[in-house]
C-alpha cells in the first residue's frame, strides 16, 4: 500500500485508534502490527514501514492498560495528598513526579480534600487505575478511616507503598517520618534562646496526629524552661494561611495576650501571622518574633523572610520516590524501612531578640 493510499484510507476512517484499523490501513494482519509495535518478532522492512506510516496517519496510541493485562505492570504510580494547592504537598509532589518520570513511570495524583466529609473516592480512583505503587503524603490526612483503608490495601493487595509522616506499624510499607514533637521543641527553643518567655502557639486541627505532636512539643519546651502558658496563648488553626491570619488578629490585637513571639505549627499559618502583624502595626521581629514549620519555598520571599524548621521538600519528594522504586524492585522480600526526616532550623528575618519592656 502506497503512502498516498494509506493517507486516503486514514482520511476515510476518522478517529481510527484500534490496532485492527491500523492493520487494515497498512494491509497487514493485526498480529503483524502487534509485532512491530512491541518488537516481539522480526517483520519485513516494507511491512514495518507500512505499519509505522499507518500508525502515524491514524494517530494510534498503544494501550498501556492492555499491555498491563499481559505484563502485570501499568508503569503508573499514584500519589495521594491532602491538598495539592498546599505548597507543602505541591513541592513534595513535584520532586516525586520528576524522579518517577525519570524512571519511566507516569504519575496519577489524587487529593483527599481535608476538612471535607471523609471519602474513599480519591483512593478508589487511584486503585481503579491499577497503579503499580502508591506514595502517600499522610501527615496532613485528617481522616482516620482513610488511613485504615490504606492499611487494608496493604494487607489485601501487597501494594507497594511509601508514606510520608505516617508509620503503618507491622505492615510491609516504607515510611519517611519526622519527630514532630522534637521539631516543635527546637523551634520554641530557638525563641527561648532569644530571650522570649511569652511564646504563643497557633496549632493545626486538634485530633490530627502531626498537629497534636507539634502542640505537645510547644508545651514541652515551655515546661522545660519553667514557663506555664496561659490559656489564651494557644489559638487553634487549620494549617491554612487564613487561619493563621485570624489567630494572629486575636493574639496581637488590642484584646489579645500580646506575646513577644508566635510559634505557628506550619509555614502557611506563620505567613498569615506576618500579614496580620503588618496590619496591626506590630513590627516583626522588633516587637514580635514569628517561626513556622515545613520550609516551603514561599517562606524565603515573604517580608520579613520567615524563620522556620524545614528541609527541601522537593528533595524529600525525590527521596520518597527512590524508596518506592526500590520497593517496586523487590516488593516482598525487603523488610520495611523507616527513615527519619531531619528538618533543621532555617533562620531568617522573622525572629530576633525579645524586646526590652
Amino acid at each position: 500500500m502506497s503512502r498516498g493510499s494509506v493517507g486516503r484510507a486514514a482520511d476515510r476512517v476518522s478517529g481510527v485508534s484500534s490496532i485492527k484499523d491500523v492493520a487494515r490501513l497498512a494491509g497487514v494482519s493485526y498480529t503483524t502490527v502487534s509485532h512491530v509495535i512491541n518488537g516481539t518478532r522480526k517483520v519485513s522492512v516494507s511491512a514495518r514501514d507500512r505499519v509505522l506510516q499507518a500508525v502515524a496517519d491514524c494517530g494510534y496510541v498503544p494501550s498501556q492498560a492492555a499491555r498491563s493485562l499481559r505484563g502485570g505492570s501499568t508503569q503508573v504510580l499514584g500519589i495521594l495528598v491532602p491538598d495539592v494547592s498546599d505548597p507543602f504537598c505541591a513541592e513534595i509532589t513535584l520532586g516525586a513526579e520528576r524522579a518517577l518520570g525519570q524512571a519511566g513511570y507516569a504519575v496519577v495524583l489524587a487529593n483527599t480534600q481535608p476538612g471535607q466529609q471523609a471519602s474513599h473516592k480519591p483512593l478508589d480512583r487511584l486503585l481503579g487505575r491499577h497503579v503499580d505503587g502508591l506514595l502517600v503524603v499522610a501527615g496532613l490526612l485528617d481522616h482516620r478511616e482513610l488511613l485504615e483503608r490504606l492499611d487494608h490495601c496493604l494487607r489485601q493487595r501487597s501494594l507497594p507503598m511509601v508514606f510520608i509522616d505516617h508509620d503503618p506499624e507491622h505492615l510491609l510499607a516504607d515510611a519517611l517520618v519526622s519527630d514532630a514533637q522534637a521539631v516543635a521543641r527546637q523551634a520554641v527553643q530557638h525563641l527561648l534562646d532569644l530571650g522570649h518567655t511569652r511564646v504563643a502557639c497557633i496549632s493545626g486541627p486538634l485530633g490530627m496526629p502531626v498537629s497534636e505532636a507539634r502542640l505537645l512539643g510547644w508545651r514541652q519546651a515551655l515546661a522545660a524552661a519553667g514557663i506555664e502558658p496561659a490559656a489564651d496563648w494557644l489559638v487553634k488553626g487549620d494549617f491554612g494561611v487564613v487561619s493563621g491570619y485570624l489567630a494572629a488578629q486575636r493574639l496581637l490585637g488590642p484584646q489579645g495576650c500580646r506575646p513577644t513571639a508566635v510559634f505557628a505549627c506550619n509555614d502557611l499559618m506563620a505567613m498569615g501571622v506576618l500579614r496580620a502583624a503588618a496590619q496591626l502595626g506590630v513590627a516583626v521581629p522588633e516587637r514580635c518574633s514569628v517561626i513556622g514549620v515545613d520550609g516551603i519555598v514561599l517562606g524565603e520571599y515573604v517580608y520579613p523572610a520567615l524563620t522556620t524548621m524545614g528541609e527541601s521538600l522537593t528533595e524529600l519528594g525525590a527521596r520518597a520516590a527512590q524508596v518506592l522504586l526500590r520497593r517496586l524492585g523487590d516488593p516482598g522480600h525487603r523488610p520495611s524501612q523507616r527513615q527519619l526526616r531531619q528538618p533543621g532550623l532555617i533562620r531568617r528575618e522573622s525572629t530576633g531578640p525579645c524586646p526590652v519592656v
